[in-house]
């Protein structure tokens, strides 16, 4: 068969269904996968998307074709998922089938280690050799098809990480007047104010940072790049070690394991943490919200004011002809100011900060804004993005 190269991204594997993934990518991945990881068992799961069973029929096909077992734990979300994998012991690899935020008519494969580490750049290459050469190894035996349900071990190993009783937290969710939405695997998590405001995730993470560490005194935790600069500094206000990472999830969980981080967050709402194998848990986040606001007894829109010290411009996407050159343009105009290149260019220019970083997946740079004052905010703004667009 033809694969397209495209599916395969810096993370995982994604792209539209049927045109670019479909039953026939899944079964060929399967048997790549189970041809070159020494795994007699591959645990799978799958999200909502109509698309997922489908999916699943085949790639479970393709690895038991090659004498590898599938454990399948079904319709599940990613921190589940996470959760059988790290936590079972009982594989050291797992695929989730699933194309994350992205809508219906996508799809792909999150593959993961023992750990629920996603495979690094040279395993996911080794995959695409294999199934654009079309070289699996033989196999003259079959593999088997065991289902189990995880549900119930993962709710009791959610409850244990937090100090508040289960029927408590019921009753405070039953009284709140903020909104949440998570997305379709379920790693990711919106929170909306009690007036429809949403709330970003790095604000999230500093209000969540504060509490974390009246517990768990001295910890590091992990922020990125395009972060509010209220993160790091509620971290160290509140004792903490404040981390800076790369944006996106392979590189926070690795940050995150290297360091030994209590907690992470992103802008974008996923949020990790060490007693939870180092991978997202929306729902755990959730539930220390509703514990902090019991405890206050505030609102969350009263929880978070004090947090948004600064004004932002969220993230703006530009499209370009070349990402690195448009970067290096940019680095020259502020030569000397402080700036780090961890993930693009970041420039410290005391009452205002920005990041530009370069799309994995697109001739796309992605740029963020912060300033003291939205005056400030509106000046910069009009001048750097002339300066990108030139």
């Amino acid at each position: 068969m033809k694969i397209k190269e495209t599916i395969f991204k810096s993370y995982d594997i994604r792209g539209k269904y049927p045109q670019e993934i479909n039953g026939e990518t899944a079964y060929f991945l399967g048997k790549a996968i189970a041809s070159i990881f020494p795994s007699k068992k591959i645990i799978i799961g799958r999200d909502s998307r109509p698309s997922s069973k489908i999916l699943f029929k085949s790639l479970s096909q393709g690895v038991t074709d090659q004498g590898v077992d599938v454990i399948d734990i079904g319709l599940t979300t990613s921190p589940i998922f996470n959760f059988v994998v790290a936590g079972y012991d009982i594989s050291d690899l797992g695929i989730m089938i699933t194309a994350s935020h992205l809508a219906s008519n996508y799809n792909g494969f999150k593959i993961v280690d023992g750990q629920a580490t996603p495979l690094d750049t040279e395993q996911r290459e080794t995959i695409k050799e294999i199934m654009i050469k079309n070289k699996y190894s033989p196999s003259s035996k079959k593999g088997v098809l065991t289902k189990i349900d995880p549900y119930r071990d993962y709710l009791q190993k959610l409850f244990s990480l937090i100090k508040t009783p289960s029927d408590e937290l019921r009753e405070i969710a039953k009284k709140i007047k903020f909104t949440i939405e998570y997305d379709q695997d379920k790693d990711r998590i919106i929170f909306f104010d009690e007036q429809g405001e949403k709330i970003t995730g790095d604000l999230i993470t500093a209000f969540l940072s504060k509490y974390l560490l009246q517990e768990y005194k001295g910890e590091k935790i992990i922020f990125t790049v395009n972060s509010s600069k209220i993160v790091p500094e509620e971290i160290i206000k509140n004792g903490g070690k404040a981390i800076v990472s790369r944006v996106g999830h392979s590189f926070i969980k690795k940050k995150m394991k290297k360091e030994n981080a209590l907690f992470g967050g992103e802008v974008s709402g996923h949020y990790y943490f060490r007693d939870f194998y180092f991978c997202e848990c929306p729902d755990l986040v959730l539930l220390k919200v509703l514990e902090i606001s019991k405890k206050e007894k505030k609102t969350l829109r009263e929880l978070i004011k004090p947090f948004k010290k600064y004004y932002s411009t969220g993230e703006l996407n530009f499209k370009v002809k070349n990402k690195d050159k448009k970067i290096e343009e940019v680095t020259q105009f502020f030569k000397n100011v402080k700036k780090s290149f961890l993930d693009g260019l970041t420039c410290e220019l005391g009452n205002w900060w920005f990041n530009l970083r370069p799309s994995h997946t697109e001739e796309v740079l992605r740029l963020t804004m912060e300033a003291d004052t939205k005056e400030v905010l509106d000046q910069e703004k009009k001048k750097l993005i002339k300066l990108i667009k030139e």
